[in-house]
């Protein structure tokens, strides 16, 4: 065996080895591509749950705050002039009251 015939034979073993390091690295590479898509599925359908549990019944009850703050606003002014109202009357009363007792004291 002469030594370019054992150089052609080591630069095939070489050539071969790569090849099936390159081979073996492809093919856990595809394993872990292939894993990250079942991950990348799983969470997809985990943000979708989140979606429609918890974030569209939020959006929901913020169109629906958005409706009903008007009515409540409404009801609080009433409100308040009722009780500006119900005082008016409380103090008119009052003085009148007043008033009677003093004449009926001077009486």
């Amino acid at each position: 065996m002469d030594p370019l015939s054992f150089l052609y034979i080591a630069l095939g073993v070489g050539f071969l080895l790569i090849a099936i390091f390159i081979c073996a690295t492809l093919i856990y590479v595809i394993q872990i591509l292939r894993d990250i898509s079942k991950i990348s599925d799983s969470v997809s359908d985990t943000a979708e749950r989140v979606n429609d549990y918890l974030i569209q019944p939020f959006a929901f009850l913020s169109n629906a705050a958005d409706y009903v703050k008007p009515l409540l606003d409404i009801v609080k002014n009433k409100r308040d002039e009722i009780n500006e109202m119900v005082n008016e009357k409380v103090h008119k009363t009052a003085k009148k009251m007043h008033k009677k007792m003093k004449e009926m004291d001077e009486e």
